[in-house]
């Protein structure tokens, strides 16, 4: 099997930082629901311009594209609620963490894409290394908490197979995914005006439309990123790769969030490091 590139290895550890930061953001709001809207809602504005000048996707890409859409709705509910019932430090590693090992697996069943032992090893650890925070720091832990934290890692793992499988089939990966962003954004702001109502989401808008407008342009481009890599490398290694967004977290949280770690999220780096250099000299 072919070495995955230096320059897919840094698009994807870059996507990875763009995912950590986010995130971030997210989980600074008071409001989550309210701030996952806004951000799909800025990143619906940026996909309505965009799609005026990317080639329509293949015919054959658009039943994969409508039902991630859905998926990435739910994800973002799920995802809303895990933060508000969860520390950062708990949710994001366990979330991140049960990712991988399940994405390569699917990938080899469903569409029987073969990943070396190095590559596997380097899955391992990086899954490791994402859920040592988890379970080294534990926070609050709840039902409620642990059904929102498992049922968006089991939203991520369901859109990064489908993802996988239809930005392939789309003929452009810009495409695919602006497609993808603008139809989520519209399910998503319809839903939540219903949900939560135009008057409280455009009084909490106020103060944080900026940002939350920044985090989904910036969410949207993380993940083209990462679908683009799906079209150069597989689908497992990609994902693993991605799931480096655990340091970048890690450091924002340190030095933005004023979070102390210690040795524990030192481990957690070396684990990382790790697998990602099993995976790159694979």
């Amino acid at each position: 099997m072919e070495a995955i590139s230096t320059a897919v290895t840094l698009v994807v550890l870059f996507s990875a930082l763009i995912h950590a930061s986010w995130n971030a953001v997210l989980k600074s709001g008071s409001q989550k629901l309210i701030d996952a809207t806004l951000m799909s809602f800025f990143g619906g504005i940026f996909c309505f311009i965009a799609i005026m000048f990317l080639p329509i996707v293949n015919v054959a890409a658009w039943p994969y594209i409508i039902s991630s859409a859905i998926i990435h709705v739910v994800y973002f509910v799920c995802l809303a609620n895990a933060y508000k019932h969860s520390d950062l430090s708990h949710a994001y590693p366990l979330i991140r963490g049960m990712v991988p090992p399940f994405v390569a697996l699917f990938a080899f069943l469903i569409i029987g894409e073969e990943l070396s032992l190095a590559v596997l090893g380097g899955i391992f650890l990086i899954s490791i290394g994402v859920l040592l925070p988890g379970k080294l720091n534990k926070g609050e832990i709840t039902l409620k908490s642990t059904l929102y934290i498992a049922s968006t890692a089991a939203c991520i793992i369901a859109y990064t197979m489908v993802d996988g499988t239809g930005v392939r089939l789309s003929g452009n990966a810009a495409s695919y995914v602006t497609y993808m962003s603008f139809i989520e954004a519209i399910i998503l702001v319809v839903v939540m005006l219903f949900y939560i109502g135009k008057k409280d989401i455009l009084s909490y808008a106020s103060s944080r439309w900026m940002l939350c407008a920044i985090a989904g342009i910036a969410s949207i481009l993380g993940y083209g990123l990462v679908l683009w890599a799906m079209n150069q490398a597989p689908i497992g290694v990609v994902s693993a790769l991605r799931e480096t967004s655990i340091i970048f977290g890690t450091l924002i949280g340190i030095y933005f969030f004023k979070e102390k770690y210690g040795k524990k999220r030192l481990l957690t780096a070396l684990f990382i490091c790790l697998g990602v250099f099993l995976i790159k000299m694979y």
